[in-house]
């Protein structure tokens, strides 16, 4: 998803949220077109930030695997990647960084996962899960919101972050009406209460991207 708002100014500022086809991967270069103003998308570990862009990180959760009620470990809480290498998935295509850290996690764990299917509708996904075509990695917060009743949500055993930020140009002018729309989505986030905890970050700051900085987030439970 991308922010784009149109004005700056007391009367007549407003935002338009729009699909980036391109995933998380397509921010940067709607950021670059100047067809957006500011981007909201997953971050990653493994994927380096552009040296021209500027990352407000805002929530942090976890990617869980989703599995059919009918498997044979769906009553467990925590699974092992490894438990389910010979397992069929279903995952979100690779314009989205999830895949790319799924991927890696699989690597790391010594296998390549089998893919029978991609998309990046999440809703498909639960439906072809819920179908028993495969299982998924899908972020925490959604699961939970979804009224499908054959399909359970299990924590990975070697973790699985879900990270979310603001995406803005280096060199562009931060307007008022996108200071306004950050404060506005951190105050939010806050009371909603739907991720384990939101980064209260200065966002007139340069964010360091080392995740375990002190200097870089102030990390508090929500």
């Amino acid at each position: 998803v991308v922010v784009a708002p149109t004005h700056d100014g007391n009367e007549g500022t407003h935002s338009v949220l729009v699909e980036a086809y391109g995933g998380d991967l397509g921010i940067g270069l709607l950021l670059r077109e100047e067809r957006i103003d500011l981007g909201l998308g997953m971050l990653s570990e493994n994927v380096p930030i552009p040296k021209d862009l500027l990352v407000i990180p805002l929530t942090h959760d976890e990617g869980v695997l989703v599995v059919n009620q009918n498997k044979a470990y769906a009553a467990m809480d925590v699974i092992s990647i490894h438990d389910v290498k010979e397992e069929n998935f279903v995952l979100t295509n690779e314009q989205y960084l999830l895949y790319d850290d799924f991927m890696q996690l699989c690597m790391q764990a010594g296998f390549t996962p089998n893919v029978v299917a991609k998309s990046s509708q999440w809703d498909f996904l639960l439906k072809m899960v819920e179908s028993d075509f495969g299982i998924s990695v899908l972020p925490r917060p959604l699961i939970e919101k979804s009224d499908l009743p054959n399909i359970k949500a299990a924590r990975i055993k070697e973790g699985y972050d879900w990270d979310i930020g603001f995406f803005l140009l280096k060199n562009r002018p931060r307007t008022h009406a996108m200071n306004k729309f950050i404060e506005f989505t951190v105050q939010y986030l806050a009371e909603h209460k739907a991720f384990q905890y939101i980064y209260y970050a200065d966002t007139y700051s340069e964010w360091s991207g080392n995740w375990n900085s002190k200097k870089s987030r102030e990390k508090r439970s929500v």
